[in-house]
């Protein structure tokens, strides 16, 4: 059977040798999704350090805080704390060489 390998010219391959390739290929696609993954979770991770440096010792737990996309995909952490009341931190982030500044706007709902 005929197939490309690596995206060079096309190689006449074995069933063995195709399997072989194959699984490479899926490997490969593995690591590239998990290093995309674990790319997202850094850059959500530093929102929410931020946004506890910025909010101060308010007896939070991280498991009081999600992170969303609202409808236009920019981050929105939403507050549960023990009282039932929620509010929704709008974030956002400009980076100026190695400084960041982030402005957060915090509403109450019900």
């Amino acid at each position: 059977m005929v197939a490309l390998v690596n995206g060079i010219q096309p190689q006449a391959l074995s069933v063995k040798e195709i399997l072989n390739a194959f699984i490479e290929h899926r490997k490969e696609v593995i690591r590239r999704r998990a290093e995309f993954d674990l790319k997202k979770a850094e850059e959500r991770a530093h929102i929410l350090m931020g946004l506890f440096k910025a909010l101060g010792d308010m007896g939070l737990n991280w498991k009081d805080v999600q992170i969303l996309n609202d409808k236009d995909g920019k981050p929105l952490c939403v507050i549960r704390n023990g009282k039932n009341k929620k509010l929704d931190v709008h974030i956002s982030i400009s980076h100026v060489k190695n400084y960041a500044v982030a402005n957060a706007i915090i509403t109450q709902k019900p």
